[in-house]
Parts: C-alpha cells; sequence; structure tokens
C-alpha cells in the first residue's frame, strides 16, 4: 500500500515525538541522578566534618585523660613524701610536666614571710632573683584574700595588676592558694611571658595539685607533730635521752667522714635539788619548762640538745671546735643567769655549770665524749658553780 504525503509526515513526527519524549526523559533521570549525587557528596562532606570535629574532640578528652591520670599516678608519690621540700618540688615537677609551658613557682610560709620553695624548670630560681615581691598587695594578697584561683590571659589590660608585669615581665598567669586548716599555707603560681596562654583545663590541673599538696602538706605536719611528741620530753620539749643519742651518733659519723669537729656541752642546773625541796615541785616543772624553752630558741637549727636526766641537759654543736663551743656554753651561761621564772607572782632564778668536750678522733666513742664533758662538769661544780669548764684531759 502506497502512503501519501500526509500520512508518511504524520508518521515521522509521531516518531520524533516519542524520540523526544524518550530523550526528555533520559535529560531528566540524568539531572535527577547528580542531583541525587551531589546531595551524597554534600553529606558526605558534612559528615567527615563532624566526624573530624568529634576525632578532635575525642583526642583533646584523651589528652586530658591521660593528664589526669598521670596526676593520679603522682598523687601516690606524692602521699609518700616525708618533708615539706621534698612534697612541693614534687608538685611543682608534675605541673610543669602537665601543663608543659611557663614557669611554675610554688611559695610557702616560713615562720611569718613566704618563700620561694620550689619550682620548674631549674632556672626557675633565677627568673626571680633580687626581684621585690609584695605580698601583702596586688595579685597576691587578692587570691590568699578570696582563697581560689586566679587566671589572668593578659596583665597590660589589668590595671591593678600592672606591678606584676613591670616586676616580673610577666604577661599571664594562673595562680591557686596551698590551704591548711583553711589558712593559706602557700600558693602555685604559673606565669610566662607570652599572652592568653593558660586554659581552663590548666587551672583545674593546678587547683587539683594545690589541693593535693594542701591535704599531704596536713599529714605531714601532724606526722611530725606526732614524731615530736614520741621522741620529745613533754616537759622541757626538748629530745629525750634515747633520741638525744641517736642523732649524736649520726652526727658524730658525718663529722668523721668530713673530717669536721663537733662539741658536746653537759650542763646541770645549779642547786635545783635545794629549790625543788624548799618551793616544791610545781616551781621547779616551770624552771625546767623554762629553760628548755630558752635553750630551744638559744640554738642553731644543727645544733641539737635534749633532756639527759632530771636537771641534766646536752648540747650537740655541729661543725663547732672547743674554742667556739666554749664562746657558746659562756653565753648560755649569762643568759640563763639573767632568766627568770615567775610563778604565782614569786620571781626565780637559777643558775647552770657546763662542762664541754670536742669530738676530734675517730675512735672517740660516744660515751668517751660524754665521759669528757660530764668529767669537765664535776670540775665546773667543784670551782664554785655557775662556771663552763673544757675538758683538756684524756680518757
Amino acid at each position: 500500500m502506497t502512503l501519501t504525503y500526509i500520512q508518511t509526515m504524520l508518521i515521522l513526527f509521531s516518531f520524533f515525538g516519542i524520540l523526544s519524549v524518550l530523550i526528555l526523559d533520559r535529560t531528566r533521570l540524568e539531572d535527577e541522578g547528580n542531583a541525587e549525587r551531589l546531595t551524597f557528596i554534600r553529606n558526605r562532606d558534612l559528615l567527615n566534618i563532624k566526624l573530624n570535629k568529634i576525632s578532635a574532640k575525642l583526642e583533646a578528652r584523651n589528652k586530658a585523660l591521660t593528664r589526669y591520670l598521670d596526676i593520679d599516678t603522682a598523687a601516690v608519690k606524692l602521699n609518700k613524701c616525708i618533708s615539706e621540700e621534698e612534697l612541693l618540688d614534687m608538685v611543682s615537677n608534675e605541673i610543669y610536666k602537665a601543663i608543659r609551658k611557663g614557669t611554675v613557682y610554688i611559695f610557702y610560709r616560713k615562720d611569718i614571710d613566704f618563700k620561694l620553695i620550689a619550682g620548674r624548670p631549674k632556672s626557675f630560681r633565677y627568673n626571680l632573683d633580687d626581684k621585690a615581691i609584695d605580698f601583702d598587695s596586688g595579685i597576691y594578697s587578692e587570691m590568699m584574700a578570696r582563697k581560689t584561683s586566679i587566671k589572668i590571659d593578659d596583665l597590660s589590660k589589668e590595671f591593678k595588676f600592672k606591678e606584676i608585669q613591670a616586676i616580673e615581665g610577666t604577661r599571664s598567669l594562673i595562680a591557686y592558694p596551698i590551704l591548711i586548716d583553711d589558712d593559706v599555707a602557700g600558693f602555685i603560681k604559673v606565669d610566662s611571658e607570652k599572652t592568653d596562654r593558660f586554659t581552663y583545663d590548666d587551672i583545674r590541673l593546678v587547683s587539683y595539685l594545690g589541693d593535693l599538696a594542701g591535704l599531704f602538706l596536713t599529714n605531714i605536719f601532724y606526722l611530725n607533730e606526732i614524731t615530736k611528741l614520741a621522741d620529745s620530753d613533754p616537759l622541757t620539749g626538748l629530745f629525750i635521752r634515747r633520741y638525744f643519742l641517736e642523732r649524736l651518733s649520726l652526727m658524730l659519723t658525718d663529722a668523721a667522714k668530713r673530717g669536721g669537729k663537733l662539741s658536746l656541752i653537759f650542763m646541770d642546773i645549779d642547786d635545783f635539788k635545794k629549790l625543788n625541796d624548799k618551793h616544791g615541785h610545781l616551781v621547779g616543772d616551770e624552771i625546767l619548762r623554762n629553760l628548755g624553752r630558752y635553750l630551744r630558741h638559744s640554738l642553731r637549727d644543727d645544733d641539737c640538745v635534749g633532756r639527759y636526766g632530771g636537771e641534766e641537759f646536752i648540747i650537740a654543736l655541729n661543725n663547732t671546735d672547743i674554742d667556739t663551743g666554749y664562746k657558746i656554753a659562756e653565753r648560755l651561761r649569762k643568759g640563763i643567769e639573767s632568766m627568770s621564772v615567775v610563778l604565782d607572782k614569786s620571781e626565780f632564778h637559777i643558775t647552770v655549770s657546763q662542762g664541754i668536750s670536742e669530738f676530734h678522733d675517730n675512735n672517740f666513742s660516744i660515751s668517751q665524749l660524754i665521759t669528757a664533758a660530764d668529767t669537765a662538769l664535776y670540775s665546773a661544780k667543784k670551782q664554785g658553780k655557775n662556771k663552763v669548764i673544757t675538758f683538756e684531759g684524756k680518757l
């Protein structure tokens, strides 16, 4: 059958129409596929960004956790410290290891004043040498009054604390008080010459270690007090005979190693029995108590003084020859002679006799040293009392 022109054209238009529809459908499908792919890519990128943020947070938390795990391990070591200096030195080291920026200083109250006891790095003392620190004003007084931490990111913007920057060259710092029985016993300071060096996590760590320091310092204080009670005479506060002899043995061993000298004073209160019999034991006890206090405050930290028994006292003068020992004994004799003891409105005076011996030979035993001083003391008594006699004979 022969197609007419019109029929042929209709067939062609129909064919191209279907083809156009197919092409349009394909293009639409391709566009939809690209959109889905783009959406997938965008979602994937967003997911990666979120995962990276989560990973960074986890890493930061792991670092913080590692920090505190290290501190917990250090806490076990801190609890084994037996001296204030050892403990504070370890605390400064742990802070420096954990923060790894700036300089760590630990000040601790000795008597009335705060003293720089520990720090890191090893050059920390040089950083504060010959620089006046006023603990009664500025940041230090504010921290001690508030008994809480202080964090400053830029001291140049803190008008009331500008003296710290001027004196110490500090730009940023954190500080935290060390408390013992709610009293400020010291404080930790970490500073830097750069601004914005410390985070709140840093101050949390310093606060944690500062609280541990306060706790363990309290333990050391009470341990020392218990030890003193065990080794000290309750009336005079001086070492008991047993503990004095232990200390003397160590001092003699050290003197022998160094080739050093040591003098021993044996002291006895003159006519103490007569005074006791006449005025009673209350007066006698008060005299012993006052004499013990006087001796404790009149000797050096590296000397050793004990109550040997009754009214007898014994003093080891470290790194002291017999001539210097004689001068010290004379000073003590004069001080005791001028001392007055008041009880129930009555005033009492005493004198003492003293004998001195000197350690000068490695073969010179403790008993020989004491015997020599006792022999010299006996001579002082025979020569009229209230005297100092040095041992010059041979045992």
